[in-house]
């Protein structure tokens, strides 16, 4: 009877290892427990898109819509004021005038080259009057949609802003830069209406953008931004900030700001983003970067994969360790996966835009520049016309 007792006690002492065993191994580990079964994944559908465009050479910019429609403004532009905006050292105005309440730096009667008449006449305060400085400058109050933070810095990389390129790292990619002045706090740096059609009333929406500091000055304060969204009436409905993006003294970092809201019956929407620090004299750093700003259809939708899944779809992959390990997504040299070579794959961002086209396996590359780590999504389509969609994660080592 004891014995029979014990033996009941310890089935009991079992069952209960083996239940807070499963939950805690759904606990610790929940993707791995459902790898290969059913997953959520998102799919985002971009209704606009503004990356800044890019330069093909100093005096000509470029900006292409989410339609794909390209534009090409030669050598100058006029602003909404009507003055003619100057496209040169790889500066322009914003064509579109959704920058809003400051001036195009090339207005700045201190912006230009050497003039010894100017340098007389404001007491050598003209940007090209100071030591070393070539006179392109963006100064307070004053915004310039340009490839590199140190272009709108006299050219001197030791004075103020940091050098280097957009956040996707796409060469001569344009970013705005807006140098808030003293008095900018609640001022609104950029604005843009989102237009939704007929059907589209009952939508998740999600808005992106990417935020940067350009100062390389680590005792200054941060950049905040604040987005505001209004309906066509101009009432409030939605608001969230970036929180402080502070200087660093390489610079070069972004923060991802993204924000989820319900259309919730509204067909038009006017997305501000407004400065949220002062700027100006008494507040060095609130040098705001704003690079591909968007708003796009959000959808989450679960899926079911076969128990292989894992093996047959990595969900991660390290190419910049150079290791010679796991460098490159579907490689049709991997072991056993020989097939890959007659498979087309496309990968894209979590804007929805192209980075990748071609056959397996992909490098981890746009353009021969390596993508930031994160999240991507891939569409792989097989000779017998069938498809695979999925998402991979590049982790830098």
């Amino acid at each position: 009877m004891l014995s029979e007792q014990k033996k009941a006690n310890e089935k009991i002492v079992f069952r209960l290892f083996y239940v807070v065993s499963v939950l805690f191994f759904f606990m610790v580990f929940p993707v791995q427990a459902l790898a290969g079964t059913h997953r959520v994944k998102v799919e985002t559908e971009p209704l606009w898109l503004d990356d800044f465009g890019h330069f093909t050479d100093a005096n000509t910019y470029v900006t292409k819509d989410v339609d794909g429609v390209q534009r090409t403004y030669p050598g100058y532009l006029t602003d909404e004021n009507g003055d003619y905006c100057n496209i040169a050292n790889y500066m322009s105005a914003d064509p579109n005038f959704f920058v809003k309440q400051h001036n195009f730096a090339g207005l700045d009667p201190l912006f230009g080259p050497y003039d010894h008449d100017n340098c007389a006449a404001d007491g050598y305060k003209h940007y090209a009057c100071w030591e070393d400085c070539n006179g392109i400058r963006v100064e307070d109050g004053y915004y310039a949609i340009l490839d590199n933070p140190n272009t709108a810095n006299c050219g001197r990389s030791d004075r103020d802003y940091w050098d280097g390129g957009d956040h996707t790292g796409t060469r001569n990619g344009g970013m705005l830069l807006v140098n808030c002045s003293n008095d900018s706090k609640g001022a609104i740096i950029y604005e843009r209406e989102l237009l939704l059609c007929d059907t589209c009333e009952h939508l998740r929406l999600l808005f992106s953008a990417y935020v940067s500091n350009a100062s390389i000055k680590t005792s200054t304060k941060p950049v905040n931004i604040r987005l505001d969204i209004l309906d066509e009436n101009k009432n409030l409905l939605y608001s969230a900030t970036s929180g402080d993006v502070a200087t660093s003294s390489d610079g070069g970092s972004w923060t991802n700001m993204r924000y989820l809201f319900e259309s919730a019956g509204h067909k038009k929407f006017i997305l501000q983003l407004v400065n949220n620090n002062p700027g100006g004299a008494g507040n060095y750093g609130n040098d705001i970067l704003l690079d591909d700003i968007s708003v796009s259809i959000y959808n989450e939708v679960e899926v079911e994969e076969p128990q292989e899944a894992e093996e047959l779809w990595p969900t991660a992959f390290t190419p910049f360790k150079a290791d010679g390990r796991n460098d490159e997504f579907l490689s049709p040299k991997t072991p056993g996966r020989q097939e890959r070579a007659n498979w087309t794959l496309l990968v894209f961002d979590r804007e929805g835009r192209t980075v990748y086209e071609g056959k397996c396996g992909w490098d981890g590359k746009r353009n021969g520049t390596p993508v930031l780590p994160g999240q991507y999504y891939y569409i792989v389509h097989f000779p017998n016309g069938g498809s695979h969609k999925g998402s991979v994660l590049v982790v830098k080592e």
